[in-house]
């Protein structure tokens, strides 16, 4: 499909709508905590339209919905629709603002972004929007190269050893805060008086395609739509197909993969991102009896007892290269005994490669990294780009 290119003229413009008052910010990515509910006043310009979903394939922290030219993305806060964070309507019409109603509702043209979390600078560079961004926060930790293309002119660091610098906020005056939304400690609503905070909860998302079809709700705002829906079409039709063959085997390798920190261990519940990445990549994970989607705190012993068979040992850290069996071993030499570690250790490491960036919008390729890991046969000669083998 060829797309047209946009036209910087013409930008779409955004009613903010039942902006949550109290909608907290959290600048950690490995923790999150839901939210509550929060419903505010309708717009009188949104009752009167007759809207149609556009339904999402696996998403379930936002829905689209469309009336003629109009577009609506509500975001809510913990997979469940009655915790509705914000319901914005997009329009590229300029002959003057919708009818809002309520003060409330706060009228945003995005030329200008600010950006809590690095994780959504990639999906803007997908859809070629991150030359918009006039400060983030952590731009040291960026390592996406295709956001580092995009980023134009002087980008701001917003944070300080402070927190988040409001003051520069306030100066910059971005027409949206995209927010990171992970409990209730602050509010930039509060904190920064009419700077529409627009919140994004693409990490709860469960399953690998749920979090990078949310470049469609980046889409929707930014307007970007065609570009976003080709996008994530073709990443969706690769993954699904490596799925496919993941799938097929009638005994599945076991496959362990965890995190430890400070000497205890983590491991995703069954319902989990990693655990979907595990499943279709033709694994069966050890903690599949483990029901939820946050971490779960385990302890040695029960670590031994359910490794000491599995098929692969795999760790997510954070250590300079090269990485060593006793680094997938936490330094623990009785977890570094394991047999499985010899033969089937492999990890993902943050420190070199872009795991909470760029991979979000690659599910595809960690899918494959995994699917080779677990059946090596047919991948001879493959070079892993997110999950590798220790050097032995």
């Amino acid at each position: 499909m060829r797309l047209k290119r946009e036209d910087p003229t013409d930008r779409v413009r955004i009613v903010l709508l039942q902006a949550c008052p109290h909608a907290g910010v959290g600048l950690v990515l490995i923790a999150a905590l839901l939210l509550g509910s929060c419903v505010g006043p309708k717009s009188p310009s949104t009752d009167a339209q007759v809207w149609s979903e556009v339904p999402n394939s696996h998403a379930l922290g936002f829905r689209l919905l469309s009336s003629g030219s109009l577009r609506r993305a509500i975001v809510f806060g913990s997979r469940d629709e009655r915790d509705t964070l914000a319901d914005l309507v997009i329009t590229t019409e300029r002959s003057g603002p919708l009818s809002s109603g309520p003060s409330q509702h706060v009228l945003v043209s995005l030329d200008r972004i600010a950006v809590v979390s690095t994780t959504h600078l990639s999906f803007l560079a997908a859809v070629e929007a991150a030359d918009r961004v006039v400060a983030a926060a952590y731009l040291d930790q960026v390592r996406d190269p295709l956001v580092l293309s995009q980023l134009s002119g002087v980008v701001r660091n917003l944070i300080t050893a402070n927190g988040v610098d409001r003051e520069q906020l306030i100066d910059l005056a971005p027409d949206a805060l995209l927010d990171h939304p992970f409990g209730r400690s602050s509010s930039y609503l509060n904190a920064v008086p009419g700077i529409p905070v627009i919140p994004v909860t693409e990490y709860l998302e469960v399953h690998p395609l749920g979090r990078v079809e949310w470049i469609r709700f980046f889409g929707a705002i930014l307007g970007k739509e065609r570009m976003a829906d080709s996008v994530f079409h073709a990443i969706r039709t690769r993954y699904e197909a490596i799925a496919r063959d993941g799938r097929r085997s009638a005994a599945p390798p076991t496959v362990f993969i965890g995190s430890v920190w400070q000497g205890q261990w983590f491991v995703p519940g069954a319902d989990s991102f990693m655990a979907s990445l595990v499943a279709d990549a033709g694994g069966q994970y050890v903690f599949a009896d483990k029901p939820g989607t946050e971490n779960l705190a385990i302890d040695l012993e029960t670590l031994l007892d359910r490794c000491r068979s599995a098929d692969r040992f795999g760790v997510l850290l954070d250590l300079p290269e090269p990485i060593s069996d006793l680094d997938l071993a936490g330094g623990d030499r009785r977890v570094a005994s394991l047999e499985v570690l010899k033969n089937g250790g492999f990890y993902g490491n943050s420190a070199t490669h872009d795991l909470f960036g760029r991979a979000l919008l690659e599910p595809e390729v960690m899918l494959e990294d995994l699917r080779c890991i677990i059946d090596p046969d047919p991948c001879s000669g493959r070079s892993p780009q997110y999950f590798g083998r220790p050097r032995q």
